[in-house]
């Protein structure tokens, strides 16, 4: 929905306020909004290809399905670097505590 209301946007009232719906969108988490723009504009662009919206629909859920799995892949690793450096933050800091301190601290 927000893909297509940034869509109706730009044929209304131009590209820059669909650029700009897109990344108030994606500011408040709605991340997919560019990748789904580009699909619906796939959809509009080979409308011989996909008469009916239920027609192209089967093609956007796949593809869909495909990049939120990337996306959370991508979250994942995030996630995975961002607690190894808060992990190596900890040690770093006990280890200059324990330095500060002497060997017979904690």
């Amino acid at each position: 929905m927000r893909a297509a209301t940034a869509m109706a946007e730009g044929d209304l009232y131009g590209s820059a306020l669909r650029d700009q719906s897109i990344r108030d969108h994606e500011s408040k988490s709605f991340y997919l909004t560019t990748f789904v723009v580009k699909q619906l504009e796939e959809y509009r662009t080979n409308r011989d290809r996909y008469p009916k919206l239920t027609d192209f629909i089967p093609v956007l859920l796949d593809r869909l399905s495909r990049e939120s799995q990337k996306a959370r892949s991508d979250i994942l690793l995030t996630q995975v670097v961002l607690w190894s450096v808060l992990g190596l933050g900890v040690f770093s800091a006990v280890l200059a505590y324990r330095r500060h301190r002497g060997p017979s601290a904690l």
